[in-house]
């Protein structure tokens, strides 16, 4: 036999004992818990979500929590056709301390990709992925963050002409309860 036939063979050899080897550290990694539930916590509950609360001049209703103070914004009073392009104006802020959502408005003349390409410029390292939430109504694109002891959430979708940016915000100690919450005020965003 040759000496290439036999590197080769050794080569083969080595390769199948290789994916044994691998396969027996993926099983025990897959099938060592199996049955024996989920290895975390169990994941908190979002909170009941009240009556829905509506602006007519952005358009848009969406359910706070139960609970949850309402502090309406500048956007109201002020006539949107006089809003320059650009202007972002605070529409409502809902607070439940150590938490608030903020929905901020603007007139927009673009998409949302180029809308979600412009808020990525401005804000810090995202904390994690993009997280895109399509419902009957509305698409939106969530981004994450964190900046010192706090983490950031801004949903953003555009419409009609308007780009609606609701962020969100908490202690980072308390954000896995909340953020559940936040999840379920995105999901019941309607717009007219």
């Amino acid at each position: 036999m040759s000496i290439s036939k036999k590197v080769v063979a050794v080569l083969l050899v080595a390769g199948v004992a290789f994916s044994l080897w691998d396969y027996v550290q993926w099983h025990r990694a897959e099938f060592g818990r199996l049955g024996q539930g989920p290895i975390a916590g169990p994941t908190p509950t979002p909170q009941a979500l009240a009556r829905p609360w509506q602006s007519d001049w952005v358009g848009i209703r969406l359910a706070p929590p139960q609970g949850w103070s309402v502090q309406p914004g500048a956007g109201d009073s002020k006539a949107w056709s006089s809003l320059p392009l650009g202007q972002r104006v605070q529409v409502v802020q809902f607070s439940h301390p150590p938490a608030q959502l903020s929905l901020g408005a603007e007139k927009y003349v673009s998409d949302l990709t180029a809308a979600v390409a412009a808020e990525v410029a401005t804000l810090p390292l995202l904390s994690g992925d993009r997280q895109y939430i399509n419902t009957d109504q509305a698409s939106l694109v969530v981004l994450t963050w964190q900046k010192e002891t706090n983490t950031y959430q801004e949903a953003i979708l555009v419409s009609k002409g308007k780009l609606v940016v609701m962020e969100s915000q908490a202690a980072t100690s308390v954000w896995p309860a909340y953020e559940p919450t936040f999840g379920q005020i995105y999901r019941s965003v309607v717009l007219f």
